[in-house]
């Protein structure tokens, strides 16, 4: 369907009115006329105007690159701050863990002294993770990386990668020990909530369950990833099959299909 700029949205409204059930459709628009903006102005009038958000509903936002994923997230959480909490921008696991610390020294005065600010994260690990042991080592490690050897981005990212492994070894064998069953993954996700709370704003893909916008580039949508919780799954999979009403907006599919077929 080849649009105009001004009829965008007029072929989105009409394209999510159709009531046949799962489609596919090309809207070729020349770059800089507005797609974007036409996509988010769509997906507000989808969150505002939806009676019970409650009913998992889930919007899909696949960008070809992090800068075009970046500026969805930016611009729609403009739009919709009342809904903030509920849109997720999937980044790597190194920035995941680099914005949680940032937010947890954010939340203190330690006058930009670099000890201070490592016993600050030191002691809150220890508070809130003193039943998983080998995690609590393992933040401990990568908070002192963060903030002391910040230019050995190598480092850092490697630490980061571990952690998710590291949770949920943690959350097995306590579970093990308590003699808990975790044989699926929401017995393990009650769990972890239950333990670990914090570990969904740590890896906020975790619980997906929480958001109602997901936005990331193409490679993480298709591709499979590891859960704090355990398992190997990708986005379509877990959250296309248990959302009664997906939306998938994907952006400069001529693009993303330079990454091989969704099979």
């Amino acid at each position: 369907m080849k649009v105009e700029s001004n009829s965008t949205k007029k072929a989105l409204d009409y394209l999510l009115s159709q009531k046949e059930g799962t489609y596919l459709s090309v809207i070729e628009q020349t770059t800089g006329l507005g797609k974007t903006h036409a996509v988010i102005q769509k997906i507000a009038e989808i969150l505002q105007k939806s009676p019970d958000l409650e009913l998992k509903l889930k919007i899909f936002v696949v960008t070809s690159g992090i800068e075009t994923r970046n500026e969805f997230f930016h611009d729609l959480k403009e739009k919709l701050p009342e809904f903030e909490s509920r849109i997720l921008l999937f980044e790597s696991v190194p920035d995941q863990v680099k914005h949680f610390l940032e937010e947890l020294l954010s939340k203190t005065d330690y006058e930009n002294d670099q000890t201070l600010a490592n016993d600050y994260l030191s002691s809150w690990f220890d508070q809130n993770t003193a039943t998983f042991k080998d995690t609590i080592v393992l933040l401990k490690r990568i908070a002192k990386q963060y903030i002391f050897v910040k230019q050995e981005n190598d480092t850092f990212g490697e630490l980061s990668s571990r952690l998710k492994r590291t949770i949920y070894y943690d959350l097995k064998r306590l579970a093990q020990k308590e003699e808990i069953k975790l044989n699926t993954k929401q017995k393990r996700l009650n769990y972890l909530i239950k333990k670990a709370p914090w570990i969904c704003d740590l890896f906020k893909d975790t619980d997906l369950s929480r958001y109602y916008v997901l936005i990331m580039t193409a490679d993480k949508f298709v591709f499979p990833y590891k859960t704090a919780i355990g398992n190997e799954d990708n986005y379509w999979d877990l959250t296309f099959k248990n959302s009664q009403t997906p939306i998938l907006f994907l952006d400069e599919s001529d693009k993303i299909k330079s990454i091989g077929p969704i099979n």
